[in-house]
């Protein structure tokens, strides 16, 4: 198992609810991953849609947005047979080094992906954003529908 409620973000109530999500759920289909993924960037998405630009709020730290998020994407890659180096499981870091190359690359792409359904969640919502209506309901497909709180 990914433990995906543990390398989740920790922000209250939102938090709660993917935890008991997830601890429910048990085992994570690809689609509750990617819609993990989409729910970390949002805040990177939310800095570029407002900004214009990012900043190095979310990365640059172990625990950083941007290194929980690698590191889902690289379980999804090389330990999950979700990825686009097919159905394998890479798990010890001796079979790592000569896949990584390939991998890194469709880590890439798909934490690409989940940057832009994010950027998608915010836009679709700005009105209720703008308004500060935080209890806004923002449907992400798949097996987690969350409120997306603050």
């Amino acid at each position: 198992m990914l433990g995906l409620a543990e390398m989740a973000p920790k922000a209250g109530e939102f938090a709660r609810q993917l935890e008991k999500t997830l601890a429910v759920e048990g085992f994570h289909t690809e689609q509750t991953c990617n819609d993990l993924l989409a729910v970390i960037m949002a805040g990177r998405a939310g800095e570029e849609i407002v900004f214009g630009d990012v900043s190095t709020f979310g990365s640059g730290i172990p625990d950083s947005d941007l290194a929980v998020m690698t590191a889902i994407a690289a379980d999804l890659e090389l330990r999950t047979g979700f990825g686009e180096c097919g159905v394998i499981y890479l798990g010890g870091p001796d079979h790592r080094p000569a896949v990584w190359p390939t991998a890194a690359a469709s880590v890439r792409r798909r934490i690409e992906a989940a940057l832009a359904r994010a950027s998608g969640l915010l836009l679709e919502n700005a009105e209720e954003l703008e308004r500060g209506d935080w209890g806004a309901t923002a449907n992400v497909s798949g097996a987690l529908n969350l409120k997306l709180l603050n």
